[in-house]
C-alpha cells in the first residue's frame, strides 16, 4: 500500500515509518528537513516531498496518488475545544478501524462524533 505521512521525522512518526517499511508498503513523506529525513528514514521505501503544511493552502498543488493518509503532524492541532467529527474511510488494509481508532483517541474532555458513510 502506498502512505502519505506527515510527522514522518518525529518520534513516532520514524517508528512507524520504519515498521510500515518492513511490512512492504511504500511511504511519501512531507518533510520539512529533508537532511534529517535521510538521517531518520530507511533509504529505501520512503520517498520524502520537501515542504510544510502550508503546502496544502496551495490551489495548485498535485500530491502524488496514495490509498492511506496518516497525518501525524496534526496530533498537535487535535488538542482543541472545538467539536470533532471522525469519518472513518475505509481502507483495504485497515477497513477503517486505524481512522476510527484515532477519532475516539481524542484528548479527555474533546467533544467527538463519528459517523458512518456508505
Amino acid at each position: 500500500m502506498r502512505i502519505f505521512m506527515t510527522g514522518a521525522t518525529g518520534f513516532i512518526g520514524a517508528h512507524l515509518c520504519r515498521q510500515l517499511v518492513l511490512g512492504g508498503h511504500e511511504i511519501v513523506a512531507l518533510v520539512r528537513d529533508p537532511k534529517k529525513a535521510a538521517a531518520e528514514l530507511p533509504a529505501s521505501g520512503v520517498t520524502t516531498l520537501a515542504g510544510d503544511l502550508s503546502l496544502f493552502e496551495r490551489e495548485d498543488v498535485v500530491l502524488p496518488p496514495c490509498e492511506l493518509v496518516i497525518h501525524l503532524a496534526g496530533v498537535v492541532a487535535a488538542n482543541t475545544s472545538l467539536p470533532v467529527i471522525g469519518i472513518p474511510a475505509e481502507t483495504s488494509s485497515f477497513k477503517g478501524m486505524d481512522s476510527l481508532l484515532s477519532t475516539v483517541q481524542m484528548p479527555a474532555g474533546t467533544p467527538v462524533a463519528t459517523v458512518a458513510v456508505g
